[in-house]
């Protein structure tokens, strides 16, 4: 063997050494998805996107409004300044599009720093089993935050949040929250797919409720059910504020929406998403029973809030602690610090 080719294998030795340590993978993997991850988000998304066509054409009215008035001032003004400067079209364009790039930047810059602010002051053992845990904690805190939202937009637009389950003339159940929240999570086209009138379970809704919806899936767990078996759900909501066919409004949570629990993790007994019974009680404790609410992580299981926050629950919070967060207005009133 030639000097250059024992100099080779050795180059090679060690490059396969480096590439494959822990930790220099963690670094690949979250540049591989910094730089493309958001290829697979918008293949996944874009197919069920419903464009708001009155919402565009207002924002585009808006920005037509403001190139106009803002061409006419600067040349109202670069006469004032100037009695022979002619101020032109395309520093107008130049300037709209500033303020647009400045706009995305902003919203941007907000995101970042929301969960950089979240890493470095969240209670959660996030780095407890590894750099995929950590990845898969993140997103099931954004699925939680996602459902969240979507409470919230549906009732913006119901003044009412959606009732745990909407049932016959007769009181026989027919769909749960999880399907009524879908046209609030970017998922119109399946929600179209569904016929609220006829039984989730009803051959005419069977391709539909198959179909898996990822904001309803724990990364950690992954696909719980066979093919051709109905798609499962890895959370499920407080009974006392998605519960049965009553519905909540924003003037019920007197607690206070940052002390009252919508809904968690769960660790066992899945559903079908389209199941219209997807509620626990939080008396169960968490992580001591498989009614109850858990988590495939270690040390509890993260639930969402009323006001938007997801918030990470030990095993050994106190039943009575555990019992004021699951009232939207029991009177109690909930230190953070008791939690934590």
């Amino acid at each position: 063997m030639s000097i250059r080719g024992f100099i080779w294998i050795i180059i090679s030795i060690i490059l396969f050494v480096v590439l494959t340590s822990p930790g220099l993978l963690f670094l690949l993997q979250m540049l591989f998805y910094l730089l493309v991850g958001w290829v697979f988000y918008l293949k996944r998304v874009l197919p069920e996107v419903q464009i708001g066509w009155s919402g565009v054409g207002m924002g585009a009215t808006c920005l037509v409004l403001l190139a106009f008035g803002l061409h006419g001032f600067m040349r109202w003004m670069a006469r004032e300044v100037n009695p022979g400067q002619v101020w032109k079209r395309k520093w107008t364009g130049a300037m709209i599009l500033g303020v647009i790039a400045l706009f995305v930047s902003g919203m941007s810059v907000a995101g970042v720093t929301h969960q950089v602010g979240w890493l470095l002051t969240s209670k959660e053992p996030l780095l407890m089993g590894g750099d995929r845990i950590v990845l898969q904690r993140m997103q099931s805190i954004n699925n939680l935050k996602q459902i969240g939202f979507s409470v919230w937009n549906y009732e913006t637009e119901h003044s009412s949040f959606p009732p745990g389950t909407i049932v016959t003339d007769s009181g026989q159940p027919l769909h749960g929250w999880p399907t009524l929240l879908l046209p609030y999570m970017e998922l119109t086209k399946l929600s179209n797919k569904i016929d609220l009138s006829l039984p989730w379970n009803d051959p005419t809704n069977a391709a539909a409720f198959q179909t898996h919806v990822y904001p309803y899936m724990n990364p950690r767990l992954g696909s719980t059910a066979n093919p051709g078996e109905y798609a499962r759900i890895h959370y499920a909501s407080n009974a006392r504020v998605l519960g049965g066919d009553r519905r909540l409004t924003a003037r019920d949570f007197t607690d206070g929406t940052s002390s009252t629990i919508i809904g968690g993790e769960v660790a066992g007994q899945f559903k079908p998403w389209g199941h219209p019974v997807q509620w626990r009680d939080l008396g169960l404790g968490i992580n001591q029973s498989p009614d109850g609410f858990g988590s495939p992580f270690p040390g509890g299981a993260q639930f969402m809030m009323a006001d938007g926050s997801v918030k990470f629950l030990k095993n050994s919070i106190s039943p009575t602690v555990l019992k004021a967060l699951a009232t939207p207005n029991g009177g109690e009133v909930v230190l953070e610090d008791s939690y934590e």
